[in-house]
């Protein structure tokens, strides 16, 4: 007994300490160039697109082709072919169930991705779509203000008039960005500062007005992500090449307020690229290089990650956004994907990762307001959730003291058991339907 209790005294000492440190915030999960099943280049351009199911099953495309993991990018499938082309609009609806979009069709996997077959092919047809697939609601938008929706989760596609976006019949501004609130509410944006929003699931659309509005040129909607009808956030372009610049809405898009992160000490203007809101006030934005992140709103930032190595660098693009589950994945915009370069060049066309829980010194704990204890602590096999009513708990989650997403347990329950984990410490992390969360830390025996 005495040696056990000094093999652990270690590790308390661990639980008492306030300073747990990660050793990085965002990890790649795919490289342009990597040494899967030998060293050998994945894909011959750009990332067109990608997507994730959960933390371990994905899918990433580029031209027609596209690789698949089941273990987070640890290893890619072989490449896969679709008998179309310009495979983008990446969705997963469940584990199985994949849209995509290429050439001028919808396309659907039923089985994981292990092939695609056709859909649908929106009247008159219009080409480079992204799509997006929420239960019942689907949005579909590409080039020359093609659009298309779903009200029965992509089984049938009906195109929108051109008419009913972009005031014309004879096509208009390129549309690439789109946000499904709920099962009724949809968002498209894209080039010329084009904003529209439905809230009968695609039947009809009406227009946001954003900062910059009107005859002004390069006023595209860069990044795009609404929390709800009203609070909204978006990057657009300044217009006459004078950079672009990231703002907040609180009123559905009637007012906008400007929150530009400052530049990291870089000599150019920024070039924003992509954004993600957490909620409304915790925002992710990216510049050259770099991942900002805000926790009051755009008041303020810190860096949450920079791969400002060198002059060379600066260009380095970010592309899309995806939250699953307290995972969020950030892919790059650009980067040649040429034989000479070397794979730790942060140039290359890749995708990073990050646990939304984690910080540079630990889980984050502004979120936390929910209070709860557990007991036994340390624990060889149960833990029993005390403080809380077992019918109010959506989920259960379980991390290794480096943040790693351990487990998820869906159904409420008040007793966990932990005996298939090794010795450690560990957070368990308790989130209401309410949308309360919080945290406690176990020793695991």
């Amino acid at each position: 007994m005495k040696q056990k209790l000094l093999k652990l005294l270690p590790i308390l000492a661990l639980m008492l300490c306030s300073s747990i440190s990660f050793a990085q915030l965002w990890t790649p999960v795919f490289k342009a160039l990597d040494t899967t099943s030998g060293n050998r280049i994945l894909s011959t351009s750009d990332i067109r697109d990608f997507s994730f199911f959960d933390e371990n099953r994905g899918i990433v495309s580029y031209t027609n082709k596209y690789h698949l993991t089941t273990n987070g990018g640890a290893l890619w499938s072989d490449s896969g072919y679709v008998q179309y082309f310009a495979l983008l609009g990446l969705c997963y609806v469940d584990s199985q169930t994949i849209f995509g979009y290429s050439g001028n069709r919808v396309i659907k996997s039923v089985n994981g991705g292990s092939s695609f077959s056709l859909a649908a092919t929106p009247t008159p047809s219009f080409g480079n779509a992204l799509i997006k697939v929420e239960g019942r609601f689907g949005l579909a938008a590409g080039q020359s203000c093609g659009a298309a929706y779903s009200n029965n989760g992509g089984t049938t596609w009906t195109r929108i008039p051109e008419s009913s976006l972009c005031n014309s019949s004879g096509g208009g501004p390129y549309l690439t960005q789109l946000d499904i609130i709920d099962s009724s509410i949809g968002f498209i944006a894209g080039e010329s500062g084009n904003i529209f929003k439905t809230t009968d699931v695609g039947a009809t659309w009406s227009r946001v007005t954003p900062p910059i509005f009107g005859s002004v040129p390069g006023t595209n909607i860069l990044g795009f992500d609404f929390i709800d009808e009203q609070r909204g956030f978006i990057i657009q372009e300044a217009g006459g090449n004078s950079g672009n610049s990231v703002y907040k809405t609180a009123n559905g898009g009637t007012t906008w307020s400007n929150i530009t992160p400052p530049p990291p000490g870089l000599s150019q203007g920024q070039r924003f690229g992509a954004l993600f809101a957490q909620d409304s006030t915790t925002i992710y934005v990216t510049g050259d290089g770099v991942i900002y992140k805000s926790i009051n709103g755009g008041v303020s930032y810190t860096i949450d990650e920079s791969f400002n190595t060198n002059a060379s660098t600066r260009s380095f693009q970010f592309k899309k956004f995806q939250r699953v589950g307290n995972t969020l994945f950030l892919s790059t915009a650009n980067g040649g994907n040429s034989s000479n370069m070397l794979p730790k060049d942060p140039g290359l066309t890749r995708i990073f990762k990050r646990n939304l829980l984690a910080t540079a010194n630990g889980l984050e704990k502004s979120e936390y307001k929910l209070n709860f204890s557990i007991a036994p602590n340390p624990t060889s096999s149960l833990l029993t959730i005390q403080g809380i009513d077992y019918k109010n708990i959506a989920s259960l989650s379980i991390f290794s003291i480096d943040g790693k997403l351990i487990k998820t347990l869906q159904q409420p329950q008040l007793i966990i058991d932990v005996a298939d984990l090794n010795t450690g410490l560990y957070f368990v992390r308790v989130e209401t339907k309410e949308a309360q969360a919080g945290v406690a830390k176990f020793l695991k025996q």
